[in-house]
């Protein structure tokens, strides 16, 4: 963040120490004389919307955060637009504004409309840059999956795409000695097949559509370029990977204590 020093001392580095601190009605003040003595950059309007919001304001905070969403949607600056309406989603669920842009832009960006659930859910679109989030705008495809609809089946071999459910409900399936086993269910927003592209192992679960659900498919390629530009979302990959073996594992073991008490 650029600092911007004013006759009266402030910065930069003055209000986001306030801001650090809890002090948002000091960090307030140093923000508007900033903005009194000139244009404010991105950075700077983006800091008063959250004091705004901090200080009784939430909406003129969402109105700012959905005017700089606008204005990056129109540079087709879609993750920093992404950023901003989910800021503004967080402040106030029941704006209407904000599916409608976030709608548009999907649409524009994607091919297909995003939900705020999706968005407030997703980690994966915030830890893009705009060169990485136009590789997956060009590359993915939306799917549809009507309830019964298998979108993944356990044992079948990786072939490293990455999926997002962008609404509707699926449930996870373990492939148990007997028969399967449920590990939990996704919903808007989750993202899924994780296990296959970070290991190249066969799929290890089966996910079923249980209501009317859309899927966005990221291919191998995209993937592959995504995670050579963003380590970060490797590593975010890995530690959900992480937690769903957790789970399964401890589904998988509730489920075995489950067969010895019928057999007993």
């Amino acid at each position: 963040m650029s600092s911007h020093p004013t006759p009266e001392g402030g910065g930069a580095e003055a209000y986001q120490q306030k801001m650090n601190e809890g002090a948002y009605a000091e960090a307030r003040m140093l923000i508007e004389r900033q903005i009194a003595g000139g244009p404010a950059h991105e950075d700077l309007r983006d800091a008063y919307a959250e004091v705004l919001w901090r200080t009784g304001e939430p909406e003129r905070a969402v109105q700012m955060y959905l005017e700089m969403a606008r204005e990056a949607v129109r540079q087709e600056a879609y993750t920093r637009a992404i950023g901003f309406l989910k800021k503004a989603h967080a402040i106030d669920p029941t704006n209407a504004a904000v599916p409608a842009l976030l709608t548009e832009l999907s649409k524009q960006a994607l091919g297909v409309a995003l939900t705020p659930e999706a968005l407030s859910r997703c980690s994966l679109f915030e830890l893009l840059d705009e060169n990485s989030f136009r590789i997956l705008s060009q590359a993915a495809v939306w799917r549809l999956y009507m309830p019964g609809q298998v979108i993944l089946k356990a044992g079948t071999p990786s072939d490293q795409r990455l999926f997002v459910l962008l609404r509707g409900v699926a449930e996870v399936l373990y492939e148990g000695e007997t028969e399967p086993i449920p590990v939990g269910h996704l919903q808007a927003g989750d993202i899924f097949g994780e296990v296959g592209l970070l290991t190249l192992r066969p799929r290890s679960a089966t996910v079923v559509a249980r209501s009317r659900t859309d899927v966005l498919e990221i291919p191998a390629g995209a993937m592959s370029q995504i995670l050579t530009q963003r380590p970060e979302v490797r590593d975010m990959l890995m530690q959900l990977y992480q937690v769903r073996l957790e789970k399964t594992l401890k589904a998988v073991k509730a489920a075995a204590r489950g067969q010895r008490r019928k057999g007993a």
